[in-house]
């Protein structure tokens, strides 16, 4: 006997068809082998929608490749999520596509953002917000945290408006999440030294004084050097 064979051959027009047969062997009264007996069915459309779903795939994993950004896929009626290469790659794992059970991938969230993807996610499935879109911290391979942003939509629901599946891309936002924090860092140094500075800070635009350091606040610099009302002066801090 033999279960799910696939054939696949052309009609009289020309066309592919493929179909999926199963069956056992019949014997004649005498043992003598008689043939196959069995069913079959045409599996053509889903096997070409399937097809064309890879070629799909394929191109936009082409397109992302040049960049920072990776592709998923969630069923959300199983709770597996299918991950791109280059998703896996951003997190220094072996570049190849994974197929994982989503709360193995919500484990790799930085525990201090976990709440806010998760109400985000919700929200979406919900419909309570149009789409899915969040930037929160990722564990890579070696311990490390990577920023990234991800984001997507509900792309099925049932007839009474069950989220069935959801698709969206992750986009590696570290670098840019590196550099704001340095500017900060570098911003909350330089406001440090103009506080303690001695010598009197002013920062000024279009006439109006807008900050004025503890040394220029206590004196008069500000009132005898520029045009503009004393309450335009701001103490740091």
């Amino acid at each position: 006997p033999f279960s799910e064979f696939e054939i696949i051959r052309r009609a009289a027009d020309g066309a592919v068809q493929i179909h999926v047969i199963s069956g056992e062997p019949r014997f004649a009264c005498d043992g003598r082998w008689a043939g196959y007996r069995g069913v079959g069915r045409d599996v053509t459309g889903r096997r070409l929608a399937e097809q064309e779903l890879a070629k799909a795939k394929e191109r936009l994993e082409f397109a992302l490749e040049g960049g920072e950004l990776g592709i998923w896929d969630l069923d959300i009626t199983t709770g597996v999520r299918y991950l791109s290469d280059r998703w896996a790659w951003m997190l220094g794992r072996p570049a190849k596509a994974y197929t994982l059970p989503n709360a193995n991938v919500y484990e790799l969230i930085h525990p201090d953002d976990r709440f806010a993807v998760n109400q985000a996610y919700r929200n979406a499935v919900k419909g309570i917000a149009p789409a899915y879109r969040i930037e929160y911290r990722l564990r890579t391979i070696n311990g490390d945290w990577k920023w990234v942003q991800s984001s997507g939509s509900v792309t099925a629901r049932d007839g009474d408006a069950r989220a069935l599946r959801m698709s969206g891309a992750v986009l590696d936002i570290d670098r840019r999440k590196r550099a704001e924090r340095l500017l900060g860092e570098a911003e909350e140094r330089y406001r440090r030294l103009s506080e303690f500075s001695p010598s009197g800070i002013l920062v000024v635009s279009n006439g109006i004084i807008e900050y004025a350091n503890p040394a220029a606040a206590r004196s008069n610099i500000a009132q005898r050097r520029f045009v503009g009302p004393a309450r335009n002066i701001r103490v740091a801090g």
